[in-house]
């Protein structure tokens, strides 16, 4: 005889066997005699797995028909199992569990396209055991930088869902005359906005929500935008000089500073300014690459430019370019393996960030005292002008196409722009 308790931990709950009746299942050799025919004589004879007689016939080890009761024999083994429907169902996993989202049990029938376990809505495996995707509006760390739900451009979060630009350029004189504007992306128009406390010699450049300003009197200051307001924030490096075009550039631990013309590169990080040498000289064109912790200085006055690695403030590429640019030329912009710049009348010219290859685009901006800043979220270049006129127009790195925009205010000497940065 099998006792119940030695299987009461091991075996499923037949809680449907009523039937306490004996059952024939036969030894084979028909004669009925009585030697062990019966399922429910407390005999596990051939063909049965267990017999706990009928006075336990309805015992959660053993079932009805004298088999051991497991997970897919239909019949829920109370305590052991949740549910069994002899396989996975849409209720019930192929373990005898009942199926819900979150188990970390993958439930095709469920309607699951994946389980993991947990509730986080930021990994691969979101709300509804659905994988992640553009849309469904959670965002994908690491693959997205936002998701409303959509798939519309031009609503702030693109149908790739990146970040969109903030719809804001901003633009000054790099060269110490005052004016201060700001350009509207969606509605191709200018505005006046408040002077800053002091003008500049350097590029203007912005966090995603503050523009700021390194001013001629070595002061950093910084505008909201909501606003239309500036505030001092600190000083500079202290060798900014009235005359010196200069690189500023904002990067997620602070700011990079270089005087036009010179090799000590300033870094304003944990509250202090220090400087390397970059081993040449750099120009004030240039661009922040925040995927890959990368800051381009192009040469001055020279195509070529330098790659500086920010993590540990060293030059990570230099790649080298002889033609002579002119600093009147404040072009240089990175986006997508790709480093654009020009001469002060010539085309653009895209080159490999790590090879160094040049390919000419073919296009050549109106204006000859030009600057650029990139829009990370669409891959378009903006671009400036002073002399002749104040042109200012796009070029779309897809196609290498150059649009021009409307007439930019004349700032009456060499221009500074910064596309809003949307925040990583």
């Amino acid at each position: 005889m099998v006792a119940a308790s030695s299987l009461s931990t091991a075996c499923n709950d037949d809680t449907s066997v009523t039937d306490a009746t004996t059952t024939e299942t036969g030894d084979g050799d028909g004669d009925g005699d009585g030697d062990g025919d019966l399922c429910g004589n407390e005999v596990v004879e051939d063909g049965e797995e267990c017999d706990l007689g009928l006075a336990n016939a309805d015992d959660a080890a053993c079932t009805s028909t004298c088999m051991v009761a497991a997970c897919g024999d239909s019949l829920v083994y109370a305590g052991v199992e949740e549910c069994d429907d002899a396989g996975e169902s849409a209720e019930c996993n192929d373990d005898c569990t009942v199926a819900a989202c979150g188990d970390a049990k993958l439930n095709v029938l469920a309607g699951e396209v994946c389980d993991d376990g947990n509730d986080d809505d930021t990994d691969d495996c979101v709300g509804g055991c659905i994988a992640a995707t553009c849309g469904d509006g959670f965002v994908w760390a690491g693959n997205e930088t936002c998701d409303d739900g959509n798939d519309i451009n031009g609503d702030g979060c693109s149908a790739m869902c990146q970040g969109e630009s903030l719809g804001k350029i901003y633009l000054t004189s790099s060269n110490g005359s005052a004016g201060f504007y700001g350009y509207d992306i969606a509605n191709n128009s200018w505005d006046t906005l408040t002077n800053p406390p002091t003008t500049t010699r350097s590029q203007i450049t912005n966090d995603g929500t503050t523009v700021y300003l390194m001013g001629s009197n070595n002061i950093v200051y910084s505008y909201d935008i909501n606003d239309d307001s500036w505030s001092n924030v600190m000083p500079g490096p202290g060798n900014q000089v009235s005359s010196p075009i200069g690189l500023f550039h904002w990067f997620d631990e602070g700011f990079y500073y270089l005087e036009d013309g010179t090799s000590a590169l300033y870094v304003y990080r944990n509250n202090a300014w220090s400087n390397f040498d970059i081993g040449g000289s750099g120009s004030s064109a240039g661009t922040w690459d925040s995927q890959n912790d990368e800051l381009y200085i192009r040469t001055w006055n020279q195509l070529g430019f330098r790659v500086i690695d920010t993590t540990n403030d060293t030059v990570a590429r230099t790649i080298v370019d002889a033609t002579a640019v002119g600093e009147n030329s404040r072009t240089g912009s990175y986006f997508d393996g790709n480093f654009y710049s020009r001469t002060s009348t010539g085309a653009i010219q895209r080159f490999d960030s790590q090879d160094g290859m040049k390919t000419d685009t073919g296009m050549t901006p109106t204006s000859q005292h030009t600057a650029t800043d990139t829009d990370f979220t669409s891959g378009l270049i903006y671009i400036s002008g002073y002399s002749p006129g104040t042109a200012f127009q796009v070029f779309d790195t897809s196609d290498d196409s150059l649009t021009t925009l409307a007439n930019q205010p004349n700032v009456t000497n060499h221009s500074t722009i910064t596309v809003m940065r949307v925040p990583q």
